[in-house]
């Protein structure tokens, strides 16, 4: 069909912030032919509405990334020649 395809992948710490996850996913999307990448960087503008809703929110206490470290993964996509849009905008 010849659609572009673009991979939107939300990064949270201590699930998939590291290098080698990151480079995993940079190769497969690689491999797809894919050209872009969208890397959504956990934050925590939501948390208040579970309490406020009176549900558990499962992440708490769980850090956003900092911007370094954000940047750092950022680059290790555009090494494998991808466009990476950092928030998926």
């Amino acid at each position: 069909m010849k659609k572009e395809i673009i991979i939107r992948v939300p990064i949270i710490t201590g699930c998939q912030d590291s290098l080698e996850e990151v480079e995993s996913i940079a190769e497969f999307a690689r491999s797809l032919k894919i050209k872009e990448v969208h890397l959504l960087p956990y934050h925590r503008l939501g948390e208040s509405k579970y309490s406020q809703l009176g549900r558990n929110y499962k992440l708490k206490g769980v850090t956003p990334l900092t911007e370094s470290s954000i940047f750092r993964l950022k680059e290790i996509v555009e090494s494998y020649n991808l466009k990476v849009c950092v928030g998926g905008q």
